[in-house]
């Protein structure tokens, strides 16, 4: 993590990814927003840990843990809680060991380790669209996006400086409704 870091910064650069996804992931809009830390506010002072409740439409919880100083390896962890049982990622180690009556696995020491396959999906997904676009094989009449696109950035922004709002006043903060536009509602499964 960069000196440079600031408490804004963990919001904008880390929990903004889940931020945008979980939408995604729930088909529901974030309808409300709640940050807080167990660090005293200090100017200059990095704030971390920290925590963020996302409060989707509906009334579902997104609980996301922050910890950028964590001394032992850069972990991401994701489990869905839900009436039937729970689902969860599996972790990045390659390798469990069990010895000296104890189990260990490794951590990367950053995100690379863990996401560097799926940025290269990422990016080949793209590179794909833009191959058939430009060879007249795109099958929607609002071009070749696959995947994310500007409105999901959009919201993940709006959503975020709400998060910050949450942190300067120290309390929940409503995020401003937000309607999709035709434009995009035509290419999406769900209407978030």
């Amino acid at each position: 993590m960069p000196a440079s870091w600031t408490s804004d910064t963990v919001v904008l650069s880390s929990a903004s990814h889940e931020i945008d996804v979980m939408p995604w992931i729930f088909g529901r809009d974030v309808a409300g927003v709640n940050w807080m830390s167990p660090i005293a506010p200090v100017a200059g002072v990095l704030r971390d840990p920290q925590m963020v409740i996302l409060e989707l439409e509906g009334g579902a919880l997104v609980f996301v843990e922050l910890f950028v100083t964590a001394g032992y390896g850069y972990e991401i962890k994701c489990e869905i809680v839900g009436k039937k049982g729970t689902i969860e990622l599996a972790p990045t180690s390659q390798v469990v060991v069990r010895s000296d009556l104890k189990v260990s696995q490794n951590f990367p020491p950053d995100w690379r380790g863990r996401f560097a396959e799926a940025y290269r999906r990422e990016l080949q997904t793209w590179v794909d669209a833009i191959s058939r676009w430009r060879s007249g094989t795109v099958e929607s009449n609002v071009g070749p996006a696959d995947g994310p696109d500007a409105w999901d950035g959009y919201r993940a922004a709006v959503v975020s400086q709400a998060v910050l709002a949450s942190m300067s006043k120290g309390g929940p903060a409503r995020v401003e409704s937000m309607s999709l536009p035709e434009f995009y509602r035509s290419c999406r499964t769900f209407s978030n």
